[in-house]
């Protein structure tokens, strides 16, 4: 939003001061100065949207178990599961589509409109998910 630039600004202004300059040679010299910039922000600055605590005095650890990989996505039946190219494209019927290639290398799920009424939003199996056996990010 137009009225958070300032806020951001200021933010990339102290991080290019702190954790960037001088700037360091390899990114294996350079992470010290990140991973000091990350600690103070997160466990010494005050912040004005946290009422000046810090976010970690605000951080709790979740409850769930974080999964190392996501359980396989079920799809319906009526689903077209495509693979994406690394240029971004994929075949459907005999035509070669480009999608992104930034989804290079993951599943592409469609529905197809002869097999009945479209998916809702609300249910899971209509999820098009990447690809089954993908790392979770953390």
């Amino acid at each position: 939003m137009p009225q958070d630039n300032g806020g951001h600004e200021r933010v990339h202004r102290i991080f290019k001061r702190e954790a960037i300059k001088p700037v360091r040679h390899t990114c294996r010299q350079q992470q010290p100065n990140f991973d000091g910039f990350q600690r103070e922000y997160n466990t010494e600055r005050p912040h004005e949207a946290l009422s000046q605590e810090t976010p970690r005095s605000r951080y709790h650890l979740s409850p769930r178990r974080n999964l190392d990989r996501l359980p396989p996505l079920e799809r319906p039946g009526h689903f077209l599961v495509k693979k994406i190219t690394t240029g971004g494209t994929f075949r459907f019927q005999h035509d070669l589509l480009y999608l992104a290639s930034a989804s290079s290398t993951r599943l592409f799920t469609a529905w197809r409109g002869d097999s009945g009424p479209p998916p809702t939003a609300g249910d899971e199996k209509s999820d098009p998910g990447s690809e089954d056996d993908c790392p979770r990010d953390r």
